[in-house]
């Protein structure tokens, strides 16, 4: 089976590693994978295209641009008809958490349309149809970030990941400004961010407060590990939350988070244990940051890190290779 791939991969060596990961677990013998290119939209000879975040290959600052990508994106879709390929969407988010305008809105409904089966990463993300729905959950970094790992800093929370509204980094430097200092904890915020007054803030708070250590740029993996394996908690306070790699990485190398409730990050309790994932309830607050990190850090945790076999990738990789050959099959039926 020829299985073209979406990864949406920027220009960086290494942004998310989560597709990449993916890709390589596929059994060789069973699939044969290409990264989709603008060259396949009238070329491709794919039985299944697997796509992830379909709206970012819609979207561009130039309108020109925008437009070109778009009208290409359309004759891709009238080829995936024609040639009768079987489309996979992995869904990590109910909607984009940057909601697109209306072009962009009727082009992901033509998609969704042409869709054959679609894969969540839980078994509380909704799809437009559960009977041709399957779950397979994120896989683990553990072999990603093998390298040792400095040692956690008592009080030192850490926050990591590109910096978008979404992900609640204006709570939690409210929250921690507001932490009491003879509580002795540090902030540390990673990661790049393309907002400017998300940046501004962030930075003005960082002016105010010497207990909050900012680095907003881009930062390799061997540093990201370096900055989350400092930690002593993770804290990830996003507004809208279906599905974190974030959490999965910090888990990963044996750092607990702390995580708003919700139906998933409650499934993610449930897996992983209380020890190592804290919800909070309602907003958050100095008084309900100092709580959840105080129960996190009084709960015994064992020193090989949470069970994460059910995500190990050679499983995730048998699992999707029988969603394209399901895909594929509902197809030929319906042909």
């Amino acid at each position: 089976m020829q299985l073209l791939a979406d990864p949406n991969r920027s220009a960086r060596p290494v942004e998310n590693p989560y597709t990449s990961l993916l890709v390589s677990s596929l059994p060789d013998e069973r699939i044969e994978t290409r990264y989709f290119g603008w060259a396949d939209v009238l070329t491709s000879d794919a039985d299944v295209v697997h796509m992830h975040w379909p709206e970012n290959s819609l979207r561009h600052p130039r309108t020109a641009v925008r437009l070109l990508k778009r009208a290409l994106f359309l004759l891709f879709i009238l080829r995936l008809r024609m040639g009768r390929i079987a489309v996979v969407r992995t869904v990590h988010n109910a909607r984009p958490h940057e909601e697109g305008d209306r072009g962009e809105r009727w082009i992901l409904g033509l998609l969704e349309a042409r869709t054959t089966l679609w894969v969540t990463l839980n078994d509380v993300t909704p799809t437009p149809d559960p009977r041709r729905t399957v779950v397979i959950p994120h896989g683990h970094y553990r072999d990603r970030f093998a390298s040792p790992t400095p040692e956690p800093r008592r009080g030192n929370l850490v926050h990591f990941g590109m910096l978008k509204p979404y992900k609640g980094v204006d709570e939690l430097i409210s929250a921690f400004a507001a932490v009491p200092h003879e509580l002795d904890y540090r902030l540390h915020i990673v990661g790049e961010s393309h907002d400017g007054p998300l940046t501004e803030r962030v930075r003005a708070a960082s002016r105010r407060d010497e207990r909050m250590d900012i680095d907003l740029r881009f930062v390799d993996e061997t540093e990201l590990a370096d900055a989350v394996g400092a930690a002593e908690i993770v804290v990830l306070p996003y507004r809208a939350i279906e599905n974190s790699g974030s959490a999965l990485l910090a888990l990963s190398l044996h750092r607990p988070v702390i995580l708003p409730e919700s139906p998933s990050t409650r499934l993610l309790e449930e897996e992983f244990g209380d020890e190592w994932v804290g919800l909070y309830r309602g907003p958050l607050t100095a008084e309900t940051l100092q709580r959840a990190v105080e129960d996190l850090r009084d709960r015994p945790r064992d020193a090989a890190g949470p069970d994460m076999s059910e995500r190990d990738w050679p499983r995730l990789g048998s699992l999707l290779a029988d969603a394209y050959d399901r895909a594929a099959a509902s197809l030929r039926r319906r042909a």
